[in-house]
């Protein structure tokens, strides 16, 4: 059965699992860059393991991620429906 989460956090043992974080990571810069330009807060909708999140913190912006699967409970992540969301964001 495919693993249907991975968190990139835990697994950067090898050098497939460390070149694929790095080529996320470095795909994200390059959508915040181009796309983002003046947006200072940030929502990720299904955040997952957060490593948007975490890309888009060090680049300077106030990111906040929701989430519905418990496991990824975590600061700035808010378990609970997006619809039920409330708050304004520059960028989802």
């Amino acid at each position: 059965m495919p693993k249907l989460f991975s968190n990139p956090w835990k697994d950067e043992s090898n050098f497939k699992s460390r070149f694929k974080f790095k080529l996320r990571e470095q795909f994200y810069k390059w959508l915040l860059q181009k796309y983002c330009k003046g947006c200072k807060t940030l929502l990720d909708v299904g955040c997952g393991s957060g490593q948007f999140m975490k890309t888009a913190e060090e680049m300077g912006f106030k990111a906040t991620g929701v989430e519905l699967d418990e496991r990824f409970r975590g600061r700035n992540v808010i378990i609970r429906d997006f619809w039920e969301l409330k708050g304004k964001w520059d960028v989802v």
